[in-house]
């Protein structure tokens, strides 16, 4: 994105939900059952999730924010250096943030761990 700032070079970043789409209705059916268990939310409809990402694209934002508030709440913590849309409501939400990230680490663990045990005696792949 900086690099190509000078050049007239407008770059965005999206970031969509599980989305409901044929595709994601195949990938469900592959997916390990500590994946579908990590994150049990329902698909969100594909039109919204366009809508919502090509209104933040139109506006000239550079995270393209979609109807998953968690998700983008989120991103928006983790965002670094890249430009921030929303300042004073991120930088007052942050410190939540770091908390809500950390649940989510210890709860990712522990279904893996819990998905790793009863594999340890099945064959690998």
């Amino acid at each position: 994105r900086n690099e190509l700032s000078g050049l007239g070079v407008r770059v965005q970043i999206g970031y969509p939900p599980d989305t409901d789409t044929p595709g994601f209705k195949a990938e469900n059916e592959s997916k390990p059952p500590e994946t579908l268990q990590m994150v049990p939310i329902d698909a969100y409809p594909a039109d919204r999730v366009a809508k919502s990402m090509l209104s933040y694209a139109e506006n000239g934002y550079y995270h393209l924010l979609s109807p998953d508030l968690l998700q983008n709440w989120l991103v928006s913590a983790a965002a670094g250096v890249s430009p921030r849309g929303f300042v004073i409501i991120e930088s007052l939400l942050l410190p939540i943030a770091s908390i809500v990230e950390s649940l989510a680490v210890i709860w990712f663990d522990h279904v893996a761990r819990r998905y790793a045990a009863r594999s340890a005696f099945a064959e690998p792949c």
